[in-house]
């Protein structure tokens, strides 16, 4: 995510920046909103010459460069040993596209449980297309031919990522999916699997993905304008903190 440069030269990005912008208002593009690379080497000198730039939230890495046994070195004690327990009793296999509806209403399930926003809903349809994709993986937990839970990734060469997950919270069937793909990510020379952070820092599930890293990284976002005099028009009708408003 974000912006790509093989520079750390402040000057030399300073005149890519407003090039972009002389282009991007050429295209009638109005604003780019920005989700930076965790690892982007340059963010102290983008939060300089960016006119939004800000930390979004706290999130948790862990490292897939290592074996599983030393990966588990860094859960906490109780997440260990409930996934122990859990890896000996439930079945783990990677979904099939057939699953989508049943991983589409587990998650909407899911959603309900935690009173979430509407936000952080998706439809029947996004669950499907989820399995066209080589770089998706997705994981599925079960008991007595029951199933428990879900959870998709996207393992993209040295990265990847934790998606969405949907459980009934039994048998913590989540934790066990997440060390699974660990193990998986390792014998397939992923170098970090970037889990992301709760919905605030320190949330419930924030502090739920603490517990199988001890490695933690800020999240930046940020923004570009090229057309005020068009920005300012289409936000006016809005009332949000949001770069894009709209």
């Amino acid at each position: 995510g974000g912006i790509y440069c093989n520079s750390q030269n402040e000057d030399f990005i300073k005149e890519a920046l407003k090039a972009l912008k002389t282009e991007a208002f050429k295209q009638n593009i109005i604003a780019f909103f920005i989700r930076f690379h965790l690892f982007d080497e340059n963010l102290k000198i983008y939060s300089k010459l960016l006119p939004f730039f800000t930390k979004s939230r706290e999130t948790i890495i862990v490292n897939t460069e290592k074996a599983i046994d030393n990966i588990r070195m860094n859960y906490s004690p109780r997440i260990r040993s409930y996934v122990k327990k859990a890896r000996e009793e439930l079945q783990i296999n990677f979904a099939t596209k057939k699953d989508y509806k049943d991983f589409f209403t587990l998650y909407s399930k899911t959603m309900q449980r935690n009173q979430a926003d509407k936000f952080y809903y998706f439809s029947e349809n996004y669950f499907q297309k989820l399995f066209d994709f080589n770089e998706s993986k997705i994981l599925k937990a079960s008991l007595n031919n029951k199933i428990l839970a879900y959870a998709s990734f996207f393992l993209c060469g040295d990265f990847s990522y934790y998606h969405l997950s949907a459980n009934v919270l039994k048998s913590n069937a989540n934790a066990a999916l997440l060390d699974f793909f660990f193990e998986y990510a390792s014998n397939n020379n992923s170098k970090f699997c970037f889990l992301g952070g709760g919905v605030q820092d320190n949330d419930t599930l924030y502090k739920f993905k603490e517990k199988f890293s001890t490695i933690n990284a800020s999240f930046y976002i940020g923004g570009i304008v090229f057309n005020q005099k068009e920005y300012n028009q289409i936000c006016k009708n809005f009332s949000n903190n949001k770069f894009l408003k709209y």
